[in-house]
């Protein structure tokens, strides 16, 4: 592996396991086509929700990404990898 900026070989490897919330992340797509009534309905809809988990206890669903951060140990430049 060599660092796009200066050429080195020296490059220092790190693995970072970052936790993410499937229920929360929305695309870019979404908020395109349907982020506009989106906003509205969830105001709207925040206290009957609010009092149905008071009382419903349900699981989060969670998704564990790893990704890969490259260091040049010469320049300092860094660079991800999402796996």
């Amino acid at each position: 592996m060599r660092c796009s900026h200066c050429g080195c070989e020296d490059i220092d490897i790190q693995h970072v396991n970052q936790i993410v919330d499937k229920d929360e992340s929305k695309g870019c797509l979404f908020w395109l086509l349907f982020g506009w009534i989106y906003i509205p309905f969830k105001i709207l809809f925040f206290i009957p929700k609010l009092i149905y988990h008071f009382f419903v206890i349900e699981p989060h669903v969670y998704e564990n990404r790893i990704v890969t951060i490259y260091t040049c140990k010469k320049c300092g430049h860094t660079w991800k990898k999402y796996n």
